[in-house]
């Protein structure tokens, strides 16, 4: 991080309380408690389920040069440390220090949302623009009001670009990371059920997703996908200019579209021949937004074609891995019912000499509609022709439940109560020319079922 500890205080409008010779010294975070603290600033945190202010006295014995904490641990805890600066609420001080942090270079940051395909069109963007430009993305999962303002204290002055994931659960989260990113470019990727435990609606979450534009910079560029039916009547405003895709509408869009044995796609876009390497129609969506992203920031478009065709997934997200004589299909990072749904179709679209089996786990926090929503999926298995059909979880046997009402037979619907019987099931029944998609949400923890198919190889 490029950053002073006076050039902090000055952005978090407090002051430094301290031997003032550290006021030049640069600064390196850190909010483990666990970790080395030698030289490092330590940001504590206060949180609904833990507070990390009850280790700000430890880590100032183990050698950090100060600690950012709240007002009132300082008048419950007088002279207990000896450098720090004090603040009103230090989550939302990370947020305001991440946007006057960032508003210091000159890189473009591109900001990205939606219900499904944010991490994996995030990879895809920096897979493209890595081609020409220095840049970076979000890693992993730190896409909440933590992992944004980390992912931009990374920005230095070398960057040409920042790709910042924006994910939410609750309402009013995307405009509070969108302000303090202040994006360049804003996409919304599609607007479905998901998180609707809490957002109750999906055109709650679509509000939501909207609020993306709350921080755009002015002449921005807001790139949604024109086939979805919440996103496709939106207009230029004189905040931002609309640029759209879509398979069926929109600006960036494919022709010539064809699809290979694995069901991924070919297609072109003006005279440019692009071939995926990807399979199913969201990735293809997920193609369709890199390449308005890319065409907006000036990549030649040989070297879009080149780097998409290059791609080849993102970690447990329609991940397919070749074990011996199967393939398994690793999607079980997240789930709705859309990203569910749409990976059911891609296996049922790719060329299997085997069975193809699915393995599904829950989808969470769909709210009081999640066993409705479950079932639907049973529709779906019975008309795409799956030959054996697993589920696990509360709410997935709902699954099977209703692809047996439609016609799928019973010996071919087995549900299990924990990954350990469904593991040993599926290493038993799988063969050649098989391909498993394993599919829940994170929380059900089925990459322990792919872990097992793997461990089948040899």
């Amino acid at each position: 991080m490029e950053l002073k500890i006076r050039e902090l205080a000055k952005i978090l409008e407090s002051e430094f309380i301290g031997d003032k010779k550290y006021l030049d010294y640069p600064i390196n975070f850190e909010m483990d408690s666990r970790k080395s603290q030698t030289g490092n600033v330590f940001w504590a945190i206060k949180g609904i389920n833990f507070d990390s202010h009850q280790f700000v006295v430890d880590v100032m014995k183990k050698g950090a040069i100060m600690a950012i904490v709240n007002q009132d641990w300082v008048l419950a805890n007088p002279n207990q440390i000896q450098a720090y600066i004090p603040v009103k609420n230090s989550e939302k001080a990370m947020l305001k220090l991440a946007k006057g942090y960032a508003h210091k270079f000159s890189a473009t940051k591109i900001g990205i949302t939606g219900s499904n395909g944010k991490t994996t069109t995030k990879d895809m963007i920096n897979t493209v623009l890595s081609s020409t430009l220095n840049g970076f993305a979000t890693s992993g999962n730190y896409n909440n009001h933590i992992g944004v303002p980390l992912t931009l204290f990374r920005l230095k002055h070398e960057h040409d670009y920042a790709i910042v994931e924006m994910g939410t659960n609750h309402p009013g989260e995307i405009q509070i990371l969108s302000q303090a990113t202040q994006p360049h470019i804003a996409i919304v990727t599609n607007i479905g059920p998901s998180h609707l435990e809490y957002f109750r609606s999906v055109e709650n979450i679509f509000e939501e997703k909207m609020t993306i534009v709350k921080g755009l910079n002015k002449g921005g560029y807001l790139v949604v996908n024109a086939d979805d039916k919440f996103l496709a009547n939106l207009k230029s405003t004189s905040k931002y200019k609309l640029v759209t895709f879509g398979v069926n509408n929109g600006q960036v869009k494919p022709k010539d579209l064809t699809w290979d044995d694995n069901a991924c796609a070919q297609f072109k876009i003006g005279r440019t021949q692009y071939k995926l390497n990807v399979p199913g129609i969201h990735n293809l969506y997920n193609a369709l937004a890199t390449i308005a992203v890319a065409q907006i920031v000036k990549i030649p478009k040989s070297k879009i074609s080149e780097s998409l065709g290059q791609y080849g997934g993102s970690h447990l997200r329609m991940e397919i891995k070749e074990v011996e004589n199967y393939k398994i299909a690793a999607d079980c990072y997240n789930a709705n019912p859309v990203s569910t749904s749409m990976a059911l179709q891609t296996i049922a679209q790719m060329t299997c000499s085997g069975k193809k089996i699915a393995v599904l786990g829950d989808m969470l926090e769909l709210g009081p509609e999640s066993a409705e929503m479950h079932a639907e999926l049973g529709n779906h298995i019975a008309e795409l022709g799956f030959d054996v059909l697993c589920t696990i979880g509360e709410f997935s046997k709902h699954i099977g439940q209703r692809a047996k009402d439609r016609g799928m037979s019973p010996q071919d619907i087995h549900h299990f109560n924990n990954n350990i019987a469904l593991s040993n099931f599926v290493t038993q029944i799988v063969g050649n020319g098989d391909i498993v998609l394993v599919k829940a949400s994170r929380g059900i923890k089925l990459d322990e079922v792919v872990s097992a198919l793997e461990k089948q190889e040899g």
